[in-house]
């Protein structure tokens, strides 16, 4: 799985013009699960400053603007994705997410939903949001979790038709194969990060790992609010097997 860039978007974008408009399509509904989660979690209204680098089409960014009213910038390095924005409330700048434009205690909340995972110096990137994040302010984080064994359940039940074959193959070949292909290979094979590396990573924040909260905000019914009941039981040790993406809050000490 090798990292995803801007210039890859634009080529892809340009042989499948459709692409774009069903990448869009699906998200309002997440943003709307994403502010739920967050008002949670963080106080968010008309004073809080948002920062989202890596904001792409800014689908996620321009809703939560919509529902909290909150002051929202907007940054990507791709000038394409930025240019096409028409939410008028969204500050909007093309920038690099490594060597951020701002003045140091700036933000009250930094969100990367589904970005830390695209770029490859992301130590450098995590040390630039630390500076523009103020004291007690949150950084909110969603990764693939490279631990999960459910995307590569899905795969094989998508391109097999016995679905117990798919099972058994999974299960059989899940730890030699995808789980060494990533140790061995981590940059070309980045497939997100497990909470041990994370954790890490935000050393001197209060980290919160709140899957299946935001599991329930997503998938907001009787059947969403059994399965995260549930969730919340497993061993964290045996749950992240079944946590197939990463949702991090981490504040600031």
């Amino acid at each position: 799985m090798k990292t995803f860039t801007s210039k890859d978007k634009s080529i892809i974008s340009e042989f499948d013009p459709t692409l774009i408009d069903r990448y869009l399509a699906t998200r309002p509904k997440k943003a709307l699960a994403l502010h739920k989660f967050l008002s949670k979690n963080i106080l968010i209204n008309e004073s809080t400053l948002i920062l989202s680098p890596g904001a792409s089409y800014a689908v996620y960014e321009s809703e939560l603007q919509k529902l909290s009213n909150a002051r929202v910038i907007a940054s990507d390095i791709d000038k394409k994705a930025i240019a096409t924005l028409s939410h008028d409330n969204l500050i909007k700048l093309v920038g690099d997410a490594i060597e951020l434009p701002f003045a140091s205690d700036t933000f009250d909340l930094i969100i990367l939903p589904q970005v830390l995972e695209h770029i490859p110096e992301y130590e450098k990137c995590i040390s630039s949001l630390d500076r523009v994040l103020k004291t007690k302010g949150s950084i909110y984080i969603h990764v693939p979790n490279p631990k999960s064994i459910i995307p590569n359940i899905m795969s094989y039940v998508s391109f097999r038709e016995n679905t117990k074959e798919a099972l058994s193959m999974v299960f059989k070949f899940y730890r030699n194969k995808f789980r060494s292909d990533y140790i061995k290979n981590r940059v070309a094979y980045h497939a997100g990060f497990t909470k041990y590396e994370l954790v890490n990573l935000f050393q001197g924040y209060e980290c919160n790992f709140l899957y299946w909260e935001r599991f329930a905000c997503e998938f907001d019914n009787y059947f969403g609010r059994a399965v995260a009941s549930i969730g919340k039981k497993l061993p964290s040790s045996f749950g992240e097997f079944f946590e197939s993406e990463l949702f991090l809050i981490a504040k600031k000490k």
